[in-house]
This record gives C-alpha cells, sequence and structure tokens, in this order.
C-alpha cells in the first residue's frame, strides 16, 4: 500500500500518475515481488508431477532426474544379501546438486527477500 502523503507530496513536486508508479510505488513494490517470485520458483522446481505429464520424456527436471537416479541404483546394487536402498551420502551429493541453482538465486535474492519479511510482518514465532 502506498501512503497517501507520499502520493500527495509527489503530485504537488509535480509527477504524473505514471511518474509516481516508477519512482514511488514501484520501489517500494521490489521486495514483495522477489518473495512472490522465491516463493513461486520453490513451487514449480519442485512440482515434478506436472513436469513428468507435460514434459513427457522429451525433458526432465533435476528433481526428476534425482528420483530416477535412486531407482536405477537400487535396481542395479540391491541384489540378495546387499542393502536395498541407496547410499546416503550419494542421495545426499544429489540433493544438493538438485537444489543448489535454488540456493544460488536465494543468496543473490536475499537482502530483498529479509527487507519484504520485514515489512509485510510475517513473525516466525
Amino acid at each position: 500500500m502506498l501512503p497517501d502523503s507520499l502520493e500527495e507530496a509527489a503530485q504537488l513536486d509535480g509527477a504524473g500518475n505514471l511518474r509516481i508508479f516508477l519512482t514511488i510505488a514501484l520501489p517500494m513494490a521490489v521486495p514483495a515481488i522477489i518473495i512472490s517470485f522465491l516463493f513461486s520458483l520453490v513451487w514449480y522446481w519442485n512440482e515434478t508431477g506436472l513436469a513428468a505429464i507435460y514434459f513427457g520424456n522429451s525433458l526432465t527436471t533435476l528433481p526428476l532426474e534425482l528420483q530416477r537416479f535412486s531407482a536405477v541404483y537400487e535396481q542395479m546394487y540391491g541384489g540378495e544379501g546387499s542393502f536395498d536402498f541407496i547410499n546416503e551420502g550419494i542421495q545426499m551429493a544429489g540433493t544438493l546438486i538438485t537444489i543448489l541453482p535454488l540456493l544460488i538465486i536465494y543468496f543473490i535474492a536475499q537482502r530483498w527477500f529479509v527487507e519484504g519479511v520485514d515489512r509485510s510482518g510475517i513473525a516466525g514465532e
């Protein structure tokens, strides 16, 4: 929400509606836009069901490849007398590779993310 006093002050200075939007409202909304971007990016990054439906076998995502890797590893090395599950270290390495792009984007946008959470009043209590 843009305070009325800011809008009135800009109008008194001779700014039009477009200039008020571009120089006052949009910079104030950047943290909220970045929060929305980060949440939707993480939401759709982890959406493996829709990706499998839309892409089929022609394209794939990193979370889908991690699932496929785990299944293939269990088939290859999960014989009689051995463990029927993937080595935890290998699975954690694959998980790190899967979330690495999200971590890089978060570290780049961290300043605006924290500012947006601070402005919106989201509390972790």
